[in-house]
């Protein structure tokens, strides 16, 4: 049995995301601990969610050939694999490859980076760093970020096509904190490719949701050290954007 419990499709922009369960970390914010599905299933996903009580995990998981039956009358372009935490399923590489195969779709995984797999047939890995400085990422995640920040160096330096991203938190990941992973990833590579996001409230957690402004200041002092930094705010999602459910 493999993690993957949520597979969905954007058939505009050809985008398939499966879902996969089980993480290590356990991030304060983390919106799967009260709506375990993709949001963009739902109407006002982000209002809805501020309602939500504490989400039970899910109890139905797909086999292997389960997955790959599911998604074989898709024709994506892309295929990314999130979680939660996707490196953990150890049958990953062997669906990277089956996926390889049948859709020919770029896959992208995206990851927190504490663990690494073998990623011959991943094509993109984006790793979304919590925070720089240790004791923040503890504060939030309950974890060092040392062999985070270790994993991605090597990665980088293998010539894997990595990006890098970390959301603006008010109160704790702000601009200072963002500038420092910022001058981090521009002493491997000025070129590294960062992106600065928007964190968005859930109920359990004390940080309101980040504004555009916010973010937007974080990006400039981040493009003092980077030169390829880019944003995605809340208010930004294309209300075009609508995946529909495929299990």
């Amino acid at each position: 049995m493999m993690n993957v419990f949520h597979i969905t499709y954007e058939p505009q922009y050809k985008i398939l995301d499966l879902h996969f369960w089980g993480c290590n970390l356990k991030c304060r914010g983390c919106y799967k601990n009260y709506d375990v599905f993709d949001l963009g299933l739902t109407e006002n996903p982000l209002e809805r969610l501020l309602s939500l009580p504490e989400a039970s995990p899910p109890t139905r998981f797909l086999k292997f050939d389960e997955v790959l039956n599911h998604i074989k009358s898709i024709n994506p372009e892309y295929t990314i694999f999130m979680g939660q935490e996707a490196v953990l399923d150890a049958e990953l590489p062997l669906l990277a490859a089956a996926i390889h195969e049948t859709t020919k779709s770029r896959i992208i995984l995206l990851t927190n980076g504490l663990k690494m797999a073998d990623l011959t047939h991943v094509d993109e890995v984006v790793f979304s760093f919590k925070a720089f400085n240790d004791d923040v990422h503890k504060q939030y995640t309950g974890g060092s970020n040392a062999q985070i920040l270790t994993n991605f160096k090597k990665l980088y330096a293998s010539g894997a096509p990595v990006q890098a991203e970390i959301a603006y938190i008010p109160g704790l990941v702000e601009e200072k904190e963002i500038e420092d992973l910022a001058r981090y990833l521009a002493g491997i590579d000025a070129d590294v490719p960062f992106r600065v996001t928007s964190y968005f409230a859930v109920p359990g957690a004390p940080w309101k949701p980040a504004g555009k402004d916010q973010v937007e200041k974080a990006a400039i002092r981040a493009r003092l050290h980077l030169r390829n930094v880019t944003t995605i705010t809340s208010d930004m999602k294309s209300s075009s954007w609508k995946p529909v459910r495929i299990f």
